[in-house]
């Protein structure tokens, strides 16, 4: 007998994390046992644990360790996936980040506690565990499949991290696919929505927005723009310092000074910003807030919607601003797009949402909870792809019922002498693509053919980032000109990149893509290039 697929969709979010899957043929947003539809991506490494597989508390028990134990609790790890530990985002991370942010292997960023050093791969695995043990309690026992979301300017090395740690954690990864794109499938699935959709994805760690044309079951993405550092996070911090400036005004006590007291007081900010979208004003007040010469010294202090707006308006505006060159990306202007969709629990913010009513010039729709849209979508298109049946306006829609188009976040090309860049495959080009480039060598004898691989959108090479090198070696020494070298640079429905050169010479192929070790190895580093003879021999 053929066991059913299992198949759910996850959004492994920055601040928080969720999980949905089809119930009953209605797609489902899947509450934990206490009845909670979301979930912290927070992982914490105890004191009192005696073992490395005893030594985690992942979700809402860790939560509250990031005041207790603040360098032994990792948040917002997400926006350091697939980044390199020189990555100039990553000292910017380690400036802020309570938790030690380590070098490891080949150079790509770890986090170390006290249960010993963790790739980032292996922290997300851990939410996606947790996140599997709430989808278990509906789903069954089976083998589990699973779409993951990312954000949509996540580049190639980050997406393949994210796959990996959904390996790690157990997972069969069938597709890694874009928040805002999960967010239009569910928006668009009830077969109403036919038009140009601007979804206005504001995170807690991160922004995109993308523009999604919906035609009769295809979703088409037309373009997409995005910060992976610009979330509601970055409003907390904002408020929280706010906060702190006064207190240090009256008190001469800088809260900044401890981890434990800024911890405080982000929880109180985060608190104080939730409760402004509902009313104008309201009260933060911590005991004990600090301590002084003179002793403890509280911190009482109202805080209003004005301040609120005053301290985001920055940050918000920001997302306008990539909204606006996602709309230049495709061609587009304000008055062309038929539905704005808010997505992403900062759009409870009223000023996130009177800025985007604003540009628009139009109501934004919050049809399907902001909170839960992405995981949903997930969840549509985990079922599409296994063949579940979904309900569809009292009627069950067929596998394949919708048809996702999507597109490359950056753009992907090589470097060249000057430190410039020549692009081989540009962003917003649809994905799956691939393009064919013809190399000849240059110089008498030359053996060897090396392409620095670079993701980005800056003509400088320093700026864009590095995917890696590919090289090709074994050449026939011959006049320079003489042996010629076909490379196609393929990009997959995931967004992750793959390398093939023939030398036309030879007939050999040559073929790379990221690869990452099993987790048993306890490495998570990049392949090496493979060649093999085109009649399928393999040689070193």
């Amino acid at each position: 007998m053929t066991r059913a697929p299992i198949a759910v969709g996850i959004d492994l979010g920055t601040t928080n994390s969720s999980v949905a899957a089809i119930v009953g043929g209605v797609p489902t947003v899947l509450p934990d046992a206490k009845g909670r539809t979301t979930t912290p991506s927070v992982v914490s490494f105890p004191a009192t644990a005696s073992t490395r597989e005893e030594a985690v508390l992942v979700g809402h028990v860790a939560r509250p360790r990031l005041i207790d134990d603040p360098t032994n609790t990792v948040y917002s790890s997400k926006r350091l996936i697939g980044r390199s530990f020189a990555d100039p985002a990553v000292r910017v991370a380690r400036a802020a980040m309570p938790y030690a942010i380590v070098e490891g292997v080949n150079g790509q960023v770890a986090i170390q506690t006290r249960a010993g050093i963790y790739s980032v791969a292996e922290i997300s695995a851990m939410v996606l565990r947790e996140m599997t043990a709430v989808a278990r309690r509906h789903v069954g026992t089976g083998p589990l499949k699973a779409v993951i979301t990312v954000p949509a300017n996540f580049n190639d090395a980050q997406r393949e991290f994210t796959r990996v740690a959904g390996r790690i954690a157990g997972l069969e990864v069938l597709r890694i696919i874009n928040e805002p794109t999960a967010a239009a499938l569910a928006f668009g699935f009830d077969g109403s929505r036919d038009g140009i959709v601007a979804i206005y994805d504001f995170g807690g760690g991160t922004f995109d927005m993308s523009v999604v044309e919906i035609r009769d079951g295809v979703y088409r993405v037309l373009s997409t723009a995005g910060d992976p550092f610009l979330g509601g996070d970055d409003i907390d911090v904002a408020l929280a310092g706010m906060v702190a400036d006064k207190f240090r005004r009256e008190s001469r006590v800088d809260l900044r000074r401890s981890q434990t007291e800024w911890q405080r007081l982000l929880f109180a900010a985060e608190q104080a910003k939730c409760e402004l979208a509902d009313r104008e004003q309201t009260e933060i007040a911590l005991k004990e807030a600090a301590f002084a010469e003179g002793g403890a010294v509280d911190l009482h202090t109202t805080v209003t919607r004005s301040d609120l707006a005053t301290v985001a308006y920055g940050i918000v505006d920001r997302s306008i601003e990539l909204t606006r060159r996602g709309l230049q990306a495709a061609r587009l202007t304000p008055k062309n797009i038929t539905e704005v969709v808010l997505v992403g629990g900062t759009t409870r913010v009223p000023l996130v949402a009177s800025a985007a009513r604003d540009f628009f010039a139009r109501e934004p729709l919050r049809d399907i909870d902001p909170m839960h849209a992405v995981a949903l979508g997930a969840g549509l298109h985990a079922a599409l792809l296994t063949g579940i049946p979904i309900k569809k306006d009292q009627k069950s829609a067929s596998p394949g019922a919708a048809l996702l188009v999507d597109v490359l976040p950056h753009s992907i090309g090589m470097a060249i002498a000057g430190g410039g860049v020549e692009w081989v495959l540009r962003s917003n080009s649809v994905v799956p693509t691939e393009e064919k480039r013809r190399f000849v060598t240059h110089r008498h004898g030359q053996e060897n053919l090396r392409l620095v691989l670079l993701q980005g959108d800056s003509p400088r090479a320093a700026e864009c980032t590095k995917l890696g090198d590919f090289t090709v070696t074994g050449l026939r020494p011959a006049p320079a000109g003489e042996v010629q070298i076909e490379v196609t640079f393929e990009v997959d429905a995931n967004g992750i990149l793959s390398v093939t050169a023939i030398d036309l010479d030879s007939g050999r192929v040559c073929s790379r893509r990221l690869k990452i070790s099993a987790p048993s190895d306890d490495v998570v580093t990049a392949g090496t290039a493979r060649i093999t003879s085109g009649r399928g021999g393999q040689a070193s």
